[in-house]
C-alpha cells in the first residue's frame, strides 16, 4: 500500500513520481515532469531508498542550470541552450533533446514541457541581455510554433520571424529582443 509522499516508479513507463493522494485502488501521482496523473495501484512500485529523487530536480540533467564563465562577466547558461556569439542563444525544443524518455507523455504534456523550457530560456536570454533567441521547434503540425508565437504576445516590443531557412529549414523561429 502507498502513502502520501511516497516516491514511486511507473511499471510500464520510464518515469518516477510522488504520491499526492490515495483513492482506493487508484493513486494521484505527481510525475517527475510535474504533471498529476491518476494511476491504478497495480501500475506503480515503491522506490527503494537509493532510488529517491527530489521533485524540483527532475525533467533531465539537460534542464539543470550550469555556470559557465563568460569573457566579460560570469553568467548562467542553460545547458540545453547554446550561446551563438555574444548576442544570441539557440535552444532546441525537440522533446528528444529535453528529456531522456518521453514514454507515456501525451502530446499535450509534451507541448507543456516544451513551453515551460521555452519560458525559462527566454527568461535567461533576457537576463543575459541577448539580442536574439533562436527557438528550434521543428515543423510537425505547427502546434508548438503557434504556442511559442502566442506566448510572445506577453513580451511587448519583441519581434519574431522565421529563422534562416538555409540553416533551420521551416522549423525554427528567430526572436529579436528589443530593450
Amino acid at each position: 500500500m502507498f502513502s502520501v509522499g511516497d516516491q514511486v516508479s511507473f511499471l510500464r513507463e520510464a518515469l518516477r513520481g510522488k504520491v499526492l493522494e490515495v483513492r482506493g485502488r487508484r493513486v494521484l501521482v505527481e510525475d517527475e515532469h510535474g504533471f498529476e496523473r491518476d494511476v491504478a495501484l497495480t501500475d506503480l512500485v515503491l522506490c527503494l531508498p537509493g532510488e529517491l529523487y527530489k521533485l524540483g530536480e527532475h525533467i533531465s540533467d539537460k534542464e539543470q542550470v550550469k555556470e559557465r564563465p563568460s569573457k566579460k562577466r560570469k553568467t548562467k547558461v542553460l545547458s540545453y541552450g547554446k550561446i551563438l556569439g555574444d548576442q544570441a542563444m539557440e535552444i532546441d525544443l525537440h522533446i528528444e533533446e529535453l528529456t531522456e524518455s518521453h514514454v507515456g507523455l501525451s502530446n499535450a504534456d509534451i507541448v507543456q514541457l516544451q513551453l515551460k523550457i521555452f519560458r525559462r530560456a527566454i527568461g535567461e536570454a533576457i537576463e543575459m541581455r541577448l539580442r536574439k533567441l533562436i527557438v528550434i521547434h521543428g515543423v510537425g503540425m505547427g502546434v508548438l510554433k503557434e504556442e511559442i508565437r502566442r506566448e510572445l504576445a506577453d513580451y511587448p516590443g519583441y519581434e519574431y520571424v522565421d529563422a534562416d531557412y538555409r540553416k533551420y529549414g521551416y522549423g525554427a523561429t528567430e526572436i529579436v529582443m528589443r530593450r
